[in-house]
């Protein structure tokens, strides 16, 4: 209902829901949205394949999204190169996201990696080298 009565959101907030992949695909209709909160949510890494399609997406917290992986990463991460802040705290996220990132990003700005399941392993120097904060504390 929200998709389709207000195509025109740049922000939308739907963290502690029970959306799933298959109801993002109304996400398509928000042809403008700039933010996106899916924080707390039981989406997976096929979402991404709908979520990196939104060209003007910029912020996506996606911490306590526990079923996302690196290859969601690099899914999100390639199709939508201009995301310039991204949240994933109390992910399942290692090195090959960062990588993807590192690689894919054209101008990342605030990369928040706390409490991630790998966090201890990840070496974030290539990602810190383009973007201007990362975090990524430790357990």
């Amino acid at each position: 209902i929200v998709t389709s009565q207000s195509t025109q959101l740049i922000k939308l907030d739907i963290s502690r829901s029970h959306i799933t992949d298959i109801g993002l695909h109304y996400l398509k209709r928000l042809k403008y949205l700039k933010t996106c909160n899916l924080s707390f949510t039981r989406i997976t890494d096929d979402s991404f394949e709908i979520i990196g399609e939104l060209s003007h997406l910029r912020n996506i917290n996606i911490s306590m999204c526990r079923l996302i992986t690196d290859r969601g990463m690099g899914i999100l991460v390639t199709k939508n190169p201009h995301l310039t802040h991204l949240s994933m705290e109390f992910t399942n996220i290692g090195q090959l996201a960062v990588i993807y990132m590192a690689n894919h990003l054209k101008n990342p700005m605030y990369i928040n990696m706390d409490y991630t399941s790998y966090a201890e392993f990840i070496n974030v120097s290539s990602l810190k080298q383009k973007c201007k904060v990362v975090t990524y504390k430790r357990i």
